[in-house]
C-alpha cells in the first residue's frame, strides 16, 4: 500500500486541478457570491481595524478619567465621527477639485501635446502625436462623459461600503467588545487545534497585527504630512493643479 500513496496523491491533485479549470466559472461565481454575502463582515472588520487606533488614543488621552464603559463608548463614537468627517471632506471637497483639475487638463491637452511635439522637433526628431492617435485617445479618456459615469459610481460605492448597516454593526461590536471577541476567538482556536499550534498561531497573529498596525499608521501619517507640505509648496510657487499633484504625491 505504501508505494501507491504517492501515486494516489498525484492523481488526486491532478483531478482537483482539472476540476478547478473545468468548473472555473462556477467556482468563480461561488467565490463572488460568498464575498458578496460576507462583504458586510469584511467591511466591518476593516473599519474596526482602522478605527481601533484613534479609539485607543481617545481612551488614553481624552476620556481616561471616565469609567471603562463610558470611556469605550465615547471614544468609539468620536472615532466614527472622525471617519465620517474625513469621508465627507473627501467626497464633497477633494474629489470635485481633483475632477475639475483633470477636466481642465483635458481641455488644454492638445495644446500641451503640440508644444511637446515642437520641443522634440527642436532636437531633430519629428513625432506627430496626432497621427499616432495619442491625443484623441487621452482626450477620450479624460472626456466629461467618463467622469459623469465614473465619479458618481465611485462616490456611491464609497458611501454604500462605509455606511452599510451590517458592516457598521460588526465594526461597532468589534470595537466596543474587542477583548471579548478576541477571547472567544482564542478559546475557539484552542478547542479546534492542539495547544502548541494554537500558541504559535496566536503569537504570529499578534506579531502580524502589531507590524501591520505600525506600518499602516506610519504610512498614513507620512502620506498626510507629505501631501500637506507638497500642497503648501505648490501654492507658494503658484503651480497649477496643486490639489491633484499633492494627492498623487501623497498616495504614491
Amino acid at each position: 500500500m505504501t508505494p501507491l500513496k504517492p501515486a494516489f496523491i498525484i492523481i488526486l491533485t491532478a483531478s482537483a486541478v482539472f476540476s478547478f479549470f473545468l468548473y472555473f466559472s462556477e467556482i468563480l461565481g461561488f467565490i463572488k457570491n460568498l464575498i458578496s454575502i460576507l462583504s458586510p463582515f469584511i467591511v466591518g472588520i476593516i473599519v474596526a481595524f482602522i478605527l481601533n487606533t484613534p479609539m485607543v488614543f481617545f481612551e488614553k488621552h481624552l476620556f481616561r478619567k471616565l469609567p471603562f464603559k463610558y470611556r469605550r463608548l465615547f471614544s468609539m463614537i468620536l472615532s466614527y465621527l472622525l471617519l465620517v468627517g474625513i469621508i465627507t471632506i473627501l467626497i464633497s471637497v477633494i474629489i470635485p477639485i481633483v475632477a475639475e483639475s483633470i477636466m481642465s487638463i483635458s481641455e488644454t491637452l492638445p495644446e500641451q501635446i503640440n508644444m511637446l511635439s515642437s520641443l522634440i522637433a527642436g532636437f531633430g526628431i519629428n513625432i506627430s502625436f496626432e497621427s499616432l492617435g495619442i491625443t484623441s485617445k487621452i482626450a477620450e479618456w479624460f472626456s466629461s462623459s467618463f467622469f459623469e459615469d465614473f465619479l458618481p459610481s465611485v462616490m456611491t460605492t464609497v458611501w454604500n461600503i462605509v455606511f452599510t448597516l451590517a458592516g457598521f454593526i460588526v465594526s461597532a461590536y468589534l470595537l466596543y467588545s474587542k477583548e471579548k471577541a478576541l477571547s472567544g476567538l482564542r478559546k475557539t482556536l484552542y478547542l479546534l487545534l492542539p495547544a502548541g499550534v494554537s500558541n504559535a498561531i496566536a503569537t504570529v497573529s499578534k506579531d502580524i497585527y502589531a507590524m501591520l498596525n505600525k506600518f499602516i499608521n506610519g504610512q498614513l501619517i507620512d502620506s498626510i504630512i507629505f501631501g500637506i507640505v507638497m500642497y503648501i509648496a505648490l501654492l507658494i510657487f503658484g503651480i497649477p493643479y496643486a490639489v491633484l499633484i499633492a494627492l498623487i504625491a501623497a498616495i504614491t
